[in-house]
């Protein structure tokens, strides 16, 4: 409160023994506190209250925050698999097909000496790498530039040195031409990039199903509660009241 003054931007913080007093007595307090000095119900708009539960619900029903993250791990998990699957399709599996493997090997047919597989293994990682994992990147950036390195910073670090790495090898094997030529390890980058996009994928799956379930449970309780109170001279009165302003020690009417 600024100079007695309440508006829209106003709030205040309250720590309370939930043993001694609770959020109705508090609110009522105030309210009283609030009363002008000549007895008029004063202006001070409309006061929500709402418990734990219903208010994450609320907050979860608001937006869909967490479904449009699951919905874009998603999307970034199919691009990533649309490219890493046959990249490991052709390093782990035709590359040991008879026929396919010495076409896939063969370095006679261009002049660069680049197998057709580290090509095809190239062109096929660079995607998943750069757009898939852009968002490592940035993450990792931003921790670099907090001096807080995180698993952001892992993941950008080890595929691209995985991505380096068979780039490097590419460029020995064709200017060197050994006997034995260097493996690239482009799935290693791919799939490791799509490996973390289905943890992500699957955190958020789950996050966003148990905020339904929450949203879901919330809705079956009750929005009212009818409290029994008794005056100093002895006469109960009955009252509704909403249910979030139930607090220990009331005496609640529960009517089949």
């Amino acid at each position: 409160f600024e100079n007695d003054v309440i508006d829209s931007g106003s709030y205040l913080k309250l720590t309370y023994d939930d043993e001694i007093t609770g959020v109705r007595t508090l609110l009522e307090a105030m309210k009283e506190v609030l009363r002008s000095e000549n007895g008029e119900k004063p202006n001070y708009g409309k006061i929500m209250v709402e418990d734990s539960v219903k208010f994450e619900a609320s907050l979860n029903s608001m937006d869909s925050k967490r479904d449009k993250e699951a919905n874009m791990w998603r999307r970034n998990l199919i691009f990533a698999c649309a490219f890493s699957l046959p990249i490991f399709f052709i390093s782990m599996v035709l590359t040991h097909v008879p026929g396919c493997m010495e076409w896939l090997m063969n370095r006679s047919y261009s002049s660069l000496h680049i197998s057709r597989e580290e090509i095809i293994t190239w062109i096929l990682a660079s995607p998943v790498q750069f757009v898939s994992g852009r968002r490592f990147y940035v993450e990792a950036y931003h921790s670099v530039k907090n001096r807080s390195l995180g698993m952001s910073f892992l993941i950008a670090m080890g595929t691209t040195t995985a991505y380096l790495y068979s780039i490097a090898a590419i460029i020995y094997n064709a200017t060197q031409q050994p006997d034995d030529p260097l493996m690239q390890c482009f799935e290693s980058s791919a799939l490791l990039i799509s490996f973390v996009l289905l943890g992500k994928y699957l955190e958020m799956y789950a996050k966003s199903e148990t905020s339904r379930a929450i949203t879901k449970l919330s809705e079956l309780s009750a929005d009212t509660a009818q409290l029994l109170e008794i005056t100093t001279d002895g006469s109960e009165i009955e009252r509704e009241i909403p249910a979030s302003l139930v607090q220990k020690k009331d005496i609640l009417i529960v009517r089949p």
